[in-house]
């Protein structure tokens, strides 16, 4: 009986490390999306300051 709970702890606590890692990755993602979208608007303004220029 000892060894069921210990095992069910177990996996209780490994699924909880998952879900911790999981929404760390999670934010980081959100967080990398953030950044590159607004590299990416930096950019289009760029080009269209250079396209702007270059007429």
């Amino acid at each position: 009986m000892d060894q069921l709970i210990n095992s069910m702890l177990d996996q209780a606590i490994g699924g909880l490390i998952a879900v911790l890692l999981l929404t760390k990755i999670d934010k980081r993602l959100e967080s990398m999306t953030q950044a590159m979208e607004t590299l990416s608007a930096a950019i289009k303004e760029a080009l269209s300051h250079v396209d702007t220029v270059s007429r």
